[in-house]
């Protein structure tokens, strides 16, 4: 037999129990942690088979345990189709009219500080940029970082594929005195120019590193253009050198022509703001007088929306627009702002400047998956619906990082929603159908991504038309009817 569980910040889960077996529950050192819920006691309950009846007892829990709105005392024994209210959680048995399919609950599972309802700290445009690093010039980096690891929840890599993994970011000299890297995403190619070039040299591996002195040429190859960039042999890591740090072989390059134009080239092009990678900054045509007004007020109506914090307004799109399409918008913004600043006078100079900061900070928050989501249940847009269908897909964010952050942004939501909860289950035990129904979608309205309760509230309703349809039969006919029906067959004969 299963027993499930449903909480609205962690979901629903199951535990199997034997024919004379017997289960305590417990935030810690139980047969079942039920770690989610804070107001559930250290050994809170108990639960066993006699066969095939089932028993529950509160093992005298400081916030006790309750079926409807009744305390419990003693022993109570389970039937099919109750529930058992233990902190904010419900014990469910299941019954014809519930639905088998929960995945059984891994007992070692402990929620999310969020899912517990402890806030975590917002996430800024800050806490998304990568860390800057103060390592000495064209000295490769280590390869143990805590940055280069993969992500919690990542399949394991062998270190060999792991080390040839973070040595592939590094260029590699191909040619006589020619380097290049070929970089697949601009993601890439941020990371090389966080750590390495922005600091004015990169690490070239080669294992015939060339002499100090020598000059290189270094190709950064993306899927949106090539530039290159040229610098100078400041020391040199030979292959014995190598073995004995760990690190690869070869030599660190200062470069000599990263000039304003081609660190603004790689600069814009990294946040989102340039679509191609080139150095050449062509000067725009000269701009008509309504040409510049016009583009000054696109500036305006975007600074005006911003500072309203209506960002997606301020762009101009659809609050469901995909990643792509904001980062063509903000191209494309940019791009008028930056031909708006060739012929702005001093004064709306500084205005449009400021503009293009804004527009920087603005681009990264709505590219990056996580930000844009706190974003958007912050001001609501929620579109659950179509969330919960991308997370099954696998198209988008998962239900455990929408629920997580869900509960970060609106805990106090969260929390009502857990009260309704409490109520639905309890009118449910009554065979209060409407209340029950009712609490249920209230609930669901303050925590839309407590998909469980979603299933549940389909079953009660079912349930609920099945009570309320009188059975139907077909109804015999009497022999006073059948001899009716003979005279008058008589007569019309």
């Amino acid at each position: 037999m299963k027993i499930r569980m449903l909480h609205p910040a962690v979901g629903e889960f199951a535990f199997p129990i034997d024919p004379g077996g017997e289960v305590v529950l417990g935030r810690r050192g139980a047969d079942v942690e039920i770690t989610w819920d804070r107001r559930i006691s250290r050994r809170h309950a108990r639960v066993w088979a006699d066969g095939s009846r089932l028993f529950y007892e509160d093992l005298g829990s400081r916030n006790g345990s309750f079926i409807g709105c009744d305390r419990l005392q003693g022993t109570v024994e389970l039937n099919p189709g109750m529930s058992v209210l233990l902190g904010e959680t419900a014990l469910l048995v299941p019954d014809s009219m519930e639905r088998p399919d929960v995945t059984d609950l891994d007992q070692t599972y402990e929620a999310p500080a969020a899912d517990l309802g402890i806030p975590e700290p917002p996430v800024s445009t800050q806490d998304l940029q990568p860390n800057l690093l103060t390592a000495d010039l064209g000295v490769p980096r280590a390869l143990g970082r805590t940055d280069d690891m993969p992500p919690e929840g990542a399949a394991r890599k062998s270190p060999e594929a792991f080390v040839e993994e973070v040595q592939r970011r590094y260029p590699r000299i191909v040619g006589d005195r020619l380097a290049q890297v070929e970089l697949n995403h601009r993601e890439d190619l941020r990371q090389l120019w966080v750590h390495d070039i922005s600091k004015g040299g990169v690490f070239v591996e080669t294992s015939e590193p060339p002499p100090t002195g020598t000059r290189l040429e270094v190709r950064l190859q993306t899927p949106d253009g090539t530039l290159s960039l040229h610098g100078s042999v400041v020391h040199v890591v030979d292959q014995a050198s190598a073995k004995r740090f760990n690190m690869p072989s070869g030599v660190g390059l200062q470069f000599v022509d990263l000039n304003g134009d081609k660190r603004s080239a790689i600069q814009e092009y990294v946040d989102g703001l340039r679509r191609q990678l080139s150095s050449e900054l062509d000067a725009p045509p000269g701009l008509s007088d309504e040409e510049f007004e016009a583009l000054v007020l696109v500036a305006r109506k975007f600074m005006t929306a911003a500072e309203s914090d209506e960002l997606y307004r301020a762009l101009d799109i659809e609050t469901s627009a995909s990643t792509p399409v904001i980062e063509k918008r903000v191209s494309g913004l940019h791009d008028d702002l930056k031909k708006a600043l060739q012929s702005a006078p001093p004064p709306q100079k500084a205005r449009l400047d400021a503009a293009q900061g804004v527009l920087k900070r603005v681009g990264r928050l709505l590219t990056n998956p996580q930000s844009r989501l706190e974003y958007d249940f912050r001001h609501g847009h929620v579109r659950a619906k179509e969330r919960l269908a991308a997370a099954h897909a696998g198209t988008g964010p998962s239900l455990e990082i929408l629920r997580r952050t869900w509960n970060r942004v609106s805990h106090e939501r969260v929390d009502q929603a857990a009260l309704l909860t409490r109520r639905a289950f309890a009118a449910r035990q009554a065979k209060r159908w409407d209340d029950a129904i009712q609490y249920a979608k209230q609930a669901l309205t303050l925590n839309p991504f407590f998909e469980e309760l979603e299933k549940t509230l389909e079953a009660w309703e079912l349930a609920s038309k099945a009570e309320l349809t009188p059975p139907s039969y077909a109804r015999r006919p009497s022999n006073r009817t059948k001899n009716a029906k003979k005279q008058g067959g008589r007569a019309s004969l």
